[in-house]
């Protein structure tokens, strides 16, 4: 038998070479408390009745096995039985890992399945590193393994990467063998988090849906302004002088509990860095209280109502490209853009060198917001307004907006429903609002750097933060003795383009709208008329002809052209009901050929035609933005 200590060596070599992120998890658990201490007494191998080596945990005086005693290859058949769906793009969650037995015949039996293992017993990981070479699973880049409390937060982010809507429906989870009587709260909480994340890409889907055509053009927009504006990763080395330890961030929402402590900022100012989102700057500006920055993220938010007063205007702020374009008409401070995916204009950053910030979310403008503090290197966090609930039946601060703008009232909300505020009594909050609070909290057990305050006096319990009033939270945090200019440090900021880069994209921006009005539609038509050639050839059955393979070879192309051309790519944004509908569509895998082809047929069809249509909008959009951004009204542009 090989040694326990060239055991390990193989499998942390392993982990070094193809999974380093598992460094970081295995740090993180050796700092974790136990779940089970005093429950679970041991953590042993054995033999099966047919000499197969089995693993088995004892828990409170009962052993339970995690293999079959009798015939270990009969109970990994008839596990393998639940799983419904050998699809290339099919996940499944595996809850136990045991002695990786039922993970190796997952993958041999559905190879093109991923799999997401999540072993709740960081002593039971740890006898299988010691005791099992598993160094193929390790290296597998179909496997990724998460152990314990902390293994939770990483497979809810591997989730958040691999989920979509094109593949949800055939997300399973498989519980190894007698897991759930051994961990029945880990295995319902792995349960919980795996259908939260496919409620969130539903979530997704129906706010893209709705949004499809504002995020295009405020992408657009916002694209075009950026050429003149400030990435929100260069404010990191602007404040490289600042001392952490003594200066915190305070980070201002415009929930209803702003209203009882927002005169306290006044004391922070200067000794604290201010930094607050779109909605609560105006219960600020009230207060003659002016942050440090501002942040929005929204794409359809009114910020242009939120924004009008022309010291609001002029605050720096942390802006996504995804935003409300509309803020060009009235702010006109500096603008720090962070990291859009977006396949066009990253390949334009690409080409010319430039890194945005990249920023950790759940949709809210202050979970940006905290991650951009987290990012410049703040050690204290200071949250107020942060209510995440409706705090005496109210949405938001009363200075938010006027009634005529959006109603304050939670009668009108859907879905509300209660949890416990930070006084351990009933609070109304929604679904949207509870993501958001999950993510802090979990936030909170990742980055176990950060110090956060919970100073809002009010609203949902934040687990991990520590509640104190704003004025306890000033008197023990800000210890720095000097005031600080934080928007003189940030107005030192360089623009990210240059006077020749911007022409050149210009040019190159004038270039896609005259191909989005003719070779671009033209070739969109040419893969139409491919398609309806294979609804004719599928009518008359011709699957065995020339012209059959022809056509498919032909669609083939389309369909490569369609997806690696970044300008025709970008149209999906004007398709997006249209392209989940045929994602749906396509999926769906009929038994009869004719039936398949036909879906596929019209599905592209239907896709082409919205592309075509994305044509016409992006044509649109693109004349505003020239009109717009070469106006008089646009300062930043040189020589206005």
């Amino acid at each position: 038998m090989m040694e326990q200590s060239k055991m390990l060596d193989i499998n942390i070599e392993t982990i070094t070479k193809e999974k380093p992120y598992m460094f970081n998890l295995i740090e993180e658990l050796d700092k974790e408390a136990y779940l089970y201490e005093g429950k679970i007494t041991d953590i042993f191998q054995d033999v099966s009745a047919k000499n197969e080596k089995i693993m088995g945990v004892r828990k409170e005086n009962h052993d339970y096995y995690l293999n079959s005693r009798y015939d270990s290859q009969a109970g990994i058949n008839r596990w393998l039985q639940a799983y419904k769906s050998d699809k290339e793009y099919g996940i499944a969650i595996v809850i136990g890992m045991a002695n990786l037995a039922y993970i190796r015949a997952m993958r041999k039996e559905y190879p093109n399945v991923r799999l997401l293992v999540y072993e709740p017993d960081k002593y039971l990981w740890g006898e299988v590193l010691l005791n099992i070479d598993f160094s193929d699973v390790l290296a597998d880049p179909m496997v990724n393994i998460v152990v314990g409390q902390i293994g939770k937060l990483y497979l809810k982010e591997l989730m958040s990467h691999l989920v979509d809507y094109a593949n949800y429906k055939y997300v399973q989870t498989m519980i190894s063998p007698n897991y759930d009587k051994i961990y029945p709260a880990e295995c319902e909480a792995v349960r919980e988090l795996v259908y939260h994340a496919i409620e969130e890409t539903l979530v997704d889907k129906n706010t893209m849906c709705k949004y499809n055509r504002d995020f295009a053009h405020n992408r657009y927009s916002n694209f075009y302004d950026s050429l003149w504006q400030y990435n929100a990763g260069d404010i990191k080395e602007l404040f490289a002088d600042i001392d952490f330890d003594k200066v915190p961030a305070i980070l201002v929402a415009a929930g209803p509990s702003l209203d009882k402590n927002v005169e306290e900022l006044k004391r922070a100012k200067g000794r604290a860095f201010i930094i607050a989102v779109d909605s609560s700057v105006r219960t600020l500006a009230k207060y003659d209280i002016m942050p440090d920055m501002t942040a929005t993220i929204d794409p359809g938010k009114p910020v242009t109502y939120l924004y009008k007063d022309k010291q609001i205007s002029k605050l720096p702020l942390l802006i996504s490209f995804n935003a409300f374009c509309g803020s060009a008409d009235v702010h006109k401070g500096k603008k720090f853009y962070f990291h859009t995916e977006f396949p066009f204009i990253n390949q334009i950053w690409d080409k010319y060198g430039k890194n945005y910030l990249k920023i950790e979310t759940a949709g809210s403008v202050a979970n940006d917001a905290f991650s951009f503090l987290r990012f410049i290197g703040f050690k204290h966090v200071i949250m107020i307004g942060q209510d995440l609930a409706y705090t005496g039946d109210k949405i938001h601060s009363k200075d938010t907006y006027e009634e005529s703008v959006i109603s304050n009232d939670v009668s009108r909300k859907k879905e509300v429903y209660v949890i416990k505020d930070i006084y351990d009594n009933d609070v109304k909050t929604d679904y949207a609002m509870d993501i958001y609070r999950r993510w802090f909290e979990n936030q909170i057990i990742l980055h176990k750097d950060i110090e956060v305050i919970d100073a809002t006096e009010g609203g949902a319990r934040i687990e991990g933060t520590e509640v104190m009033t704003l004025q306890e939270a000033i008197d023990t945090k800000c210890k720095s003795g000097k005031i600080i200019d934080f928007t003189e440090k940030i107005n030192q900021a360089q623009r990210v383009y240059t006077k020749e880069e911007r022409e050149e994209i210009q040019e190159y921006l004038k270039k896609v709208t005259e191909d989005m009005k003719g070779n671009i539609p033209k070739k969109l038509e040419e893969a139409k008329r491919a398609y309806l050639k294979l609804l004719e050839l599928n009518t008359k059955r011709k699957y065995e002809s020339k012209e059959f393979e022809k056509i498919l070879k032909k669609i083939e192309e389309y369909n490569k052209w369609m997806t690696d051309t970044v300008e025709v790519d970008m149209l999906s944004m004007y398709a997006a009901r249209d392209g989940f509908d045929v994602m749906e569509g396509i999926f769906a895998n009929h038994d009869d050929m004719y039936e398949n082809i036909r879906t596929i047929a019209d599905s592209g069809i239907k896709m082409v035609d919205s592309y075509k249509n994305g044509t016409k909008k992006f044509v649109e959009s693109m004349a505003e933005i020239f009109e717009w951004f070469h106006s008089n009204e646009y300062q930043p542009m040189e020589g206005k």
